[in-house]
């Protein structure tokens, strides 16, 4: 089973679990403004929350930073989550993260002290997370995790001389190096670089230098990290009791462009009519585009959004541009770098 349709599974069985619909209700209560007398208003503290884009983790830093926060006159009237809130949203928080160690325990006993690379949480500040029970019992992960370990990133990393440029430079160097790369490579969405653009012809060719293969090892590194981050984001979309976006021939106004260069294969449309997903911000989150074209041929892909405007004229009403990165059956959108 791939990486991606055993995902799906996990996030089928999640929600069916009972502890959705308190995550579900909690988080609505937390970002929206209630009709006058409904229920308190503490739409300010989800706001907050959701700037952070890192599902469950913005809350928890929110209610760790509450006293930071009201420092600002905007929000002087937020208060703490309630013990049993905190526990639901922690409960939320440690399943991603069991699921995300269990996947990376291997390469950690491999490569000591990589966590710091591959966690998609570790570029966010530390929250107090206290001792939690997942809200799925660990060995329902089994399946999802030896996919993710069976993946031909993962394999290559494995089977990678990594770890002999990790006893030659220091940790923190070699991290700068994988968040430079990052960075460069994140912005091939759009104009990719000429340094990535001379690698991929290099590789292509076989016409390799010896400071390409580190290049691909760190492009390795970075693919599994965006795999458990669309990953996670899928989870804490199923755990919010929450569907994906769906983009068909019911609200896509036009394609605007579909494409790929030695990075991405993106796609940008034009849609119309959206269903709200209350829970799940769109940046970052994971759509299905389903639909017909004129000329006959059909597209079926799913994709993590990098981009999103919203427009309301007189003429098309509210109008939301998205512009996302294909995934593979991995979760891989990075993949034809790593190819």
């Amino acid at each position: 089973m791939t990486f991606r349709n055993s995902i799906f599974d996990l996030c089928n069985q999640l929600k069916k679990k009972e502890e959705v619909s308190q995550l579900k209700e909690l988080l609505f209560k937390l970002n929206i403004c209630p009709e006058k007398g409904e229920f308190l208003n503490r739409s300010d503290f989800g706001y907050i929350a959701r700037r952070y884009n890192n599902q469950f983790h913005g809350y928890l830093f929110t209610d760790d930073n509450i006293d930071s926060f009201k420092k600002d006159s905007t929000f002087n009237n937020l208060s703490k989550l309630s013990e049993e809130e905190r526990s639901i949203i922690e409960c939320g928080h440690y399943t991603i993260q069991m699921f995300i160690d269990e996947c990376l325990n291997d390469l950690k006993t491999m490569f000591p002290n990589i966590d710091r690379i591959l966690n998609p949480y570790s570029r966010y500040k530390a929250i107090n997370q206290s001792a939690s029970t997942p809200i799925i019992e660990k060995d329902k992960l089994a399946d999802a995790i030896s996919s993710f370990k069976n993946s031909p990133v993962y394999k290559a990393i494995v089977s990678s001389s990594i770890g002999e440029y990790l006893e030659k430079i220091s940790e923190e160097q070699f991290f700068q190096m994988v968040e430079l790369m990052s960075i460069e490579i994140n912005k091939s969405f759009g104009t990719v670089s000429k340094d990535i653009k001379e690698f991929a012809m290099r590789y292509t060719a076989m016409q390799r230098q010896p400071q390409d293969v580190l290049f691909k090892d760190v492009c390795y590194l970075i693919s599994l990290r965006e795999m458990l981050s669309v990953a996670a984001q899928l989870l804490f979309t199923a755990m919010v009791g929450e569907d994906l976006v769906v983009l068909d021939n019911d609200n896509i106004i036009s394609i605007e462009e579909n494409s790929f260069n030695v990075v991405y294969q993106y796609v940008t449309v034009l849609a119309q009519d959206l269903v709200p997903v209350s829970n799940v911000e769109l940046i970052g989150g994971v759509v299905l585009i389903k639909c017909e074209l004129p000329d006959g041929h059909t597209i079926k892909e799913f994709g993590t959004v990098k981009k999103t405007t919203m427009n309301l004229n007189v003429d098309t009403g509210l109008t939301t541009r998205l512009s996302f990165a294909i995934l593979d059956e991995h979760l891989n959108p990075i993949s034809n770098l790593t190819n």
